[in-house]
C-alpha cells in the first residue's frame, strides 16, 4: 500500500502503524483551499502533527510514526491535485462496496 500510494501521490508520506492514517504533505495554505466531499481533513494552520525522524523507514516499538516516503530533492510535497484524486477515487469505492 505504501509503495502504490507513494508512486501515486509523488511525495513525502507519513504512515501511522497504530491504524489506517497515512499523512500525505502538502505545500502550506492547502487547507484553506481543500475542496472535496468526503471526511477526509485537511490538516492546517495551528494542527500538530508529529514526524518520525527522517531516516525512520518502518514503525519501532514505542513509535508507530514512520515514513512510508521520505520527502527528497524536488519532492518536499505531494501534489495536491493527486491527492485530492486519491480521496475522490477511494471514497467512490468505499461507497461502492457499502453499496453490495
Amino acid at each position: 500500500m505504501d509503495l502504490a500510494l507513494t508512486l501515486a501521490l509523488e511525495g513525502p508520506l507519513i504512515h501511522d502503524s497504530r491504524g489506517r492514517n497515512r499523512y500525505a504533505l502538502v505545500e502550506p495554505g492547502t487547507a484553506e483551499c481543500w475542496r472535496t466531499r468526503s471526511a477526509v481533513e485537511c490538516l492546517g494552520h495551528g494542527t500538530h502533527l508529529g514526524v518520525p525522524e527522517l531516516g525512520r523507514g518502518r514503525p519501532v516499538p514505542g513509535r508507530p510514526l514512520y515514513w512510508a516516503s521520505l520527502p527528497g530533492p524536488g519532492a518536499y510535497f505531494c501534489r495536491v491535485a493527486a491527492v485530492q484524486l486519491l480521496v475522490r477515487v477511494g471514497g467512490a469505492r468505499l461507497a461502492e462496496g457499502a453499496a453490495r
